[in-house]
């Protein structure tokens, strides 16, 4: 729409789609009347309450013998949303949970367990009994002991799919979908508070603010490593500063430290343990090694201690890149191989140690060069003091700030624009406004094109007004995202990002004031723009460009601290020049964000916990309710390349309408890996594409692309954009290969369009 809200200009003509069956096809389009209305089908779960999970669970008062727990650990065991878990002991904990947050629940013979098209929110389990199901009045099947339905109610408010009956008396096991979010919430947060704890045994981490410490907590990346097998080597180069969350391991070195007590061991090597475990050090080498069943290397020097569960390792190297005494060497080395293909650019910490695993070992790392993406020069978060240990001097918060704000030209500096927003914005006065059209209507309001000549001697300018009704915003209680909406378009100031020049309201509506867009968005481009509609898709050199703007769009959104939450074809807009802006920032939410409980203590949360967006665009973790940030964003930009490519999202179900087939093969990317049309690399004409999107849609958040390098600009060193000139695109001077005709509609403005008067407390707008 003209203003780049969320109000759609009535119903769009047909869409145009390729087919979707087991083979994809981009190259047969058919009309869709139902495709708008289908991706359009936004999903607002608002974040749950912070009750006590362990009251919740007492408050079921079940009693679950032996085989019932066996029973239902087996139902649930098949259930898509753990499918997410990969270690064995997470998987087998929130089990437990969620088995002790199940209520049993007896049912008479007639009963209607299930309504097809009512909402519904309990996960159900038969024990005993028999059900009956049909779609549209047909019976598909029976369901007896065992079996588990209703999942979908579990993410979100989801319309049932078919009718349920009880054939027969039935002793039912169910799950509300509040206490499943809490326990996905509670698991996911224990992982996430006890890395945060291990980071902080180290004082060169413990010097981190909370929000800064939960960054870098969200920037780490799993990797396990298999008995025997090396994690340190000795005088090889690293940059890796590793967590180990399960196993154990042996150190070496070939330092002299036969005389040295455990704490000097440890001291020596950077290494650095839980407190309650530093009585438990192990200074005797294993058996396996002390018997000789194992052959070990005598260049690995003398075993002085095994590492285990909370202890950091190498954070030496963090320190000798920052040049400090107590680190190791840093090196940087551009060394040739022998071989052209395999020249290799090297830097690194020479590392003191051999650290060989003893049994498979899991843990979580983070790069030297992801620390400075995230916070700058090592040298201004870590400075040592005279007594040689590490320490963060008055300025360093706002010093790394700016160092990291310099590392990347595209960038914002979130503080200084939230507190001069007024200082940028216009002045409105609504009075000067002169209405010309309608450029979209929705539920809360309609979206106006006005022009606006604040005195008689100055030019007029054209903007659009997305007027929310007071009544409606208040009514449906979105006041509080309407607020933090505008306060999040205030900091916006890039050129791929919709602008908004100022705000006013009346005594009934809200209005905030933006460029008008009346280009059409990229959905028309895709779908009803010849040649494109009938290709199935943009070509190489058109997606290439939209995808570079997206991409500096989500960096600028990114380093504002925000998460976007809704990129999609729809709010993707388009100017005379045929450059891109992103719209709509409804979903959008800061994160990380801070809260005060009750005890008056400040909170600080590096995720957040609602479920909201469209649903082909989610991410695995929001599906999950795992907690999502930054990340998710960059895996719905690998959804809209691969639709910008073939016409059709990656992971459409068969059946436009199932949502449980939608979210499950949106949830198997981890546990089968990533399926994609071989007719991506005849569209893109090399596998650059396939390479870009498989990178972005990775199903582990931390390893998404744009993440390892701190920020999404670092997207754009990828093969895929070698042709395309960044700073022309930057500069506006590149010319796109589409440029757009005015595509929207300009309704007459008719008094059909009517503001409900506001009745009710003003004062519930000052923040507006």
């Amino acid at each position: 729409m003209g203003s780049g809200a969320s109000f759609e200009n009535g119903e769009k003509s047909q869409r145009k789609v390729s087919n979707v069956s087991n083979e994809i096809s981009t190259h047969t389009p058919i009309n869709n009347r139902n495709l708008k209305l289908r991706k359009n089908q936004q999903i607002f779960e608002n974040t749950l309450a912070d009750d006590n999970i362990d009251d919740i669970l007492k408050k079921q008062n079940n009693d679950v013998d032996e085989p019932t727990f066996k029973l239902l650990s087996t139902a649930l065991s098949g259930f898509f949303f753990l499918q997410s878990d990969n270690e064995e002991t997470t998987h087998s904990n929130k089990l437990q949970m969620l088995i002790r947050g199940m209520q049993r629940e007896e049912v008479k013979e007639g009963y209607l367990l299930i309504i097809e098209g009512e909402s519904g929110s309990k996960l159900y389990v038969v024990q005993e009994g028999e059900l009956q199901v049909s779609i549209n009045g047909e019976v598909i099947r029976q369901m007896g002991k065992g079996t588990m339905l209703g999942e979908l109610a579990l993410l979100y408010d989801a319309p049932r799919s078919a009718t349920v009956k009880c054939i027969t008396d039935c002793v039912l096991w169910t799950l509300r979908r509040d206490i499943f979010k809490r326990i996905q919430a509670i698991s996911s947060t224990t992982h996430e508070l006890e890395r945060s704890r291990g980071l902080i045994n180290s004082p060169d981490l413990a010097v981190l603010s909370a929000i800064d410490l939960s960054r870098l907590v969200g920037s780490l990346q799993p990797r396990h490593n298999f008995s025997n097998e090396k994690i340190y080597t000795e005088n090889s180069l690293t940059n890796q500063i590793l967590l180990i969350e399960r196993g154990t391991a042996s150190v070496y070195t070939t330092k002299d430290l036969t005389n040295c007590s455990k704490e000097e061991i440890d001291k020596s090597l950077c290494i650095f343990r839980p407190r309650n475990m530093s009585d438990n050090i192990t200074t005797r080498p294993p058996e396996k090694f002390r018997s000789g069943s194992i052959s070990v290397d005598i260049s690995l020097g003398t075993y002085v201690c095994d590492v285990g569960p909370g202890c950091l390792l190498g954070i030496a190297a963090l320190r000798s890149k920052a040049g400090f005494i107590d680190g190791w060497k840093w090196v940087n080395n551009n060394s040739s191989m022998k071989s052209p293909s395999k020249r290799q650019l090297i830097s690194g910490a020479e590392c003191q140690f051999t650290v060989i695993a003893n049994d498979n070992v899991y843990y979580h790392y983070f790069t030297v060069e992801a620390f400075e993406n995230l916070f700058g020069s090592i040298n201004h978060i870590l400075k040592p003091n005279h007594n040689n240990k590490l320490i963060r001097s008055s300025s360093s918060s706002t010093t790394a700030q700016s160092s990291n704000n310099n590392t990347n030209t595209n960038n914002i500096k979130s503080d200084n624009k939230s507190n001069n927003k007024e200082n940028r914005e216009i002045k409105f006065d609504s009075i000067k406004f002169k209405m010309k059209c309608i450029l979209g209507t929705g539920s809360f309001g309609v979206v106006l094109m006005g022009e606006y000549k604040p005195d008689k001697d100055s030019k007029s300018q054209i903007y659009a007004l997305k007027c929310l009704s007071k009544v409606a915003v208040v009514e449906t209680g979105q006041l509080r995202h309407v607020l933090d909406e505008r306060k999040i378009l205030a900091l916006m100031d890039s050129q791929f990002v919709l602008k908004l020049y100022g705000v006013y309201q009346t005594p009934h509506q809200l209005v905030m004031v933006t460029e008008a867009l009346e280009y059409g968005d990229l959905w028309g481009i895709i779908y009803e723009t010849p040649p494109y509609c009938d290709n199935g898709g943009l070509d190489k050199q058109l997606t290439t460009f939209y995808t570079a703007s997206l991409v500096l769009a989500l960096d600028h959104i990114h380093r504002a601290g925000v998460v976007y939450r809704d990129l999609k074809p729809e709010n993707i807009m388009l100017d005379s020049k045929g450059y891109i802006r992103v719209i709509d920032f409804g979903f959008a939410k800061k994160v990380p964000y801070s809260k005060i409980d009750a005890n008056g203590e400040e909170k600080v949360f590096s995720k957040t916990y609602t479920l909201c967006g469209t649903p082909e665009y989610l991410s695995p973790e929001l599906i999950f309710n795992l907690g999502h940030d930054q990340a998710s964003d960059l895996w719905a930009l690998g959804v809209l390349v691969h639709e910008m490519f073939l016409g059709v999202t990656p992971f459409v179900p068969k059946r436009a309408d199932n949502v449980t087939e939608l979210f499950t093969n949106i949830a198997l990317v981890k546990k089968n890996g990533l399926q994609l049309s071989p007719q991506l690399d005849e569209r893109a004409g090399n596998p650059d594409a396939r390479s870009l999107i498989s990178l972005l849609l990775a199903p582990e958040p931390s390893e998404r692309y744009g993440v390892q390098g701190g920020f999404p600009r670092s997207i754009l060193t990828n093969p895929f954009f070698n042709k395309l000139n960044i700073d022309s695109l930057e500069k506006g001077t590149l010319v796109p290969d589409f440029i757009p005709q005015i595509m929207l509609d300009r309704d007459p403005i008719s008094s059909s369009v009517q503001v409900k008067p506001f009745n009710g407390d003003q004062k519930l707008f000052a923040d507006f």
